[in-house]
């Protein structure tokens, strides 16, 4: 049996770039939100020195998925369907996305 390398999908377009700031005052998540016709998302955390975490709207610092200062993430979602990600830190981060087609 042969086994082919999944292969990985193709760049089209930029669909949307944008700036979002997670601010540590909120008591809330702050939303992440994609297009429907995003396929891949590049997230990035600008921050020198305040990790941010993510997850579901009940996200909190103990329970997400850590961004480390610095890291970029690459996020990849089925084409016309809605996708949120909630973000939460300990000090104002901006995150920056970069939405793909």
């Amino acid at each position: 049996m042969i086994n082919f390398p999944e292969v990985p999908p193709r760049f089209k377009g930029v669909v949307r770039e944008q700036a979002v700031t997670v601010s540590a005052a909120s008591t809330t998540p702050t939303a992440l939100e994609f297009l429907n016709n995003t396929e891949i998302a590049l997230i990035a955390n600008t921050s020198a020195d305040t990790t941010v975490y993510l997850g579901s709207s009940a996200v909190t610092t103990s329970t997400g998925f850590p961004l480390q200062p610095g890291q970029t993430m690459v996020l990849y979602k089925e084409k016309g369907v809605p996708a949120q990600l909630f973000a939460v830190s300990t000090a104002d981060v901006e995150l920056r996305i970069l939405e793909l087609e």
